[in-house]
């Protein structure tokens, strides 16, 4: 599945007027699929120990990995608000496009 096309900054656009995104024009963007299991022995390998009192949040390739997270997947929220410039809103409904799952943490 790829993203339907989204308008990317110019250099029209002031915060962008020195950035060449011809690459990111032609780039397909896809989904990542969801961590093997051996990905996430690799991950949980590399992982420090977990401190007391705080919450833990992994993600893989974008996915939570519920199973080495101290959190609750359930309780996630399922909508998420972005507020950005309007030039760099075309990264925002990429990501949005291609989301499977939204982490929304609040501090």
């Amino acid at each position: 599945m790829t993203a339907p096309s989204v308008n990317l900054p110019t250099a029209r656009d002031e915060n962008w007027k020195y950035a060449n995104l011809r690459g990111l024009a032609r780039a397909r963007f896809e989904p990542s699929a969801a961590p093997s299991e051996d990905a996430l022995a690799r991950v949980a390998a590399a992982l420090p120990a977990p401190l007391e009192g705080y919450e833990r949040v992994v993600l893989v390739d974008g996915h939570l990995a519920t199973s080495l997270s101290s959190v609750d997947a359930s309780a996630a929220p399922t909508r998420s608000t972005v507020s950005r410039l309007e030039t760099d809103r075309a990264f925002a409904e990429l990501n949005r496009r291609l989301r499977t799952e939204t982490a929304t943490i609040t501090v």
